[in-house]
């Protein structure tokens, strides 16, 4: 079962094969390299978008267009991060949705201070921002 979903629009995907999806990942300053995660985490839209589903435990390779020996594994919470910053949609933390009647002190999905959880009127709501 994923913890998080984050929307991923066409113009994020650099290619498509029969088994997998190649994200464009910028990184460091200038920097580009792609992400291939399998398409079976992927849940496609009406709207020509997809969700990927992630766990707070995955790990993808980036591969370094440029410079193949400087390829490497980030954290899905680093994918998340900057995927949602590229295109300004905030993720879906299935974990709360999960456990909305443990809403007080919940573990944070994100290390990041950029994410956020508050609750008005009741509802737990994720927001981006400072």
């Amino acid at each position: 079962m994923p913890d998080v979903e984050i929307i991923i629009e066409p113009w994020q995907i650099s290619q498509q094969d029969e088994d997998f999806i190649y994200l464009i990942f910028d990184y460091g300053i200038k920097t580009q390299g792609e992400v291939r995660i399998h398409k079976s985490q992927f849940l496609t839209q009406d709207n020509g978008n997809y969700k990927l589903q992630l766990k707070h435990s995955d790990f993808f390779l980036l591969v370094d267009s440029e410079h193949q020996s400087k390829s490497r594994f980030i954290k899905a919470s680093v994918l998340v991060e900057q995927l949602t910053t590229d295109n300004l949609r905030p993720p879906t933390n299935l974990l709360s949705e999960k456990r909305v009647h443990f809403c007080f002190g919940f573990p944070q999905f994100f290390s990041s201070k950029k994410y956020s959880y508050r609750r008005p009127g009741g509802a737990i709501f994720f927001s981006y921002g400072k």
